[in-house]
């Protein structure tokens, strides 16, 4: 499974342990753009409204 995370997730940051024993295959942008949604103050997400936002640079894994 190819997993593209960000934020807490990406190494270096608190949460990366829960990736323990995943490959890291490198860094990556999005091909279009999209706006980071945090809608609950808690879990994050890239949302497509009308490809407004910025490419993101998450890691993938």
């Amino acid at each position: 499974m190819t997993l593209f995370v960000y934020g807490t997730l990406k190494k270096g940051f608190e949460n990366h342990h829960f990736l323990d024993g995943a490959k890291f295959l490198g860094e990556a942008t999005t091909k279009e753009k999209y706006p980071m949604v945090n809608i609950v103050k808690a879990y994050p997400y890239l949302n497509n409204f009308n490809a407004k936002g910025e490419k993101k640079l998450p890691k993938v894994s």
